[in-house]
């Protein structure tokens, strides 16, 4: 596997922990593949790679919003 994967990996295990997959524990661990890509990466590309990584991840995270079925939320 690229290294250059380790950001995007660490973004997927971090949307997973929340809803709708709702998997907790790997809220625990998926800032392990960013550290391994931190301490074997040096330069800008890896700053770029890891920004853009983080912008999908927490863009991921907007999802759940929309699989939830509650009133306060309209259709």
């Amino acid at each position: 596997m690229p290294p250059a994967v380790l950001p995007f990996l660490s973004a997927l295990l971090l949307w997973a922990s929340f809803h709708p997959l709702n998997l907790g524990v790997l809220g625990f661990v998926c800032l392990i593949p960013l550290l391994i890509y931190a301490q074997k990466s040096t330069g800008r590309k890896p700053f770029f790679i890891t920004w853009l990584a983080g912008a999908l991840g927490y863009t991921a995270g907007f999802i759940w919003p929309y699989c939830v079925d509650c009133p306060c939320f309209p259709s």
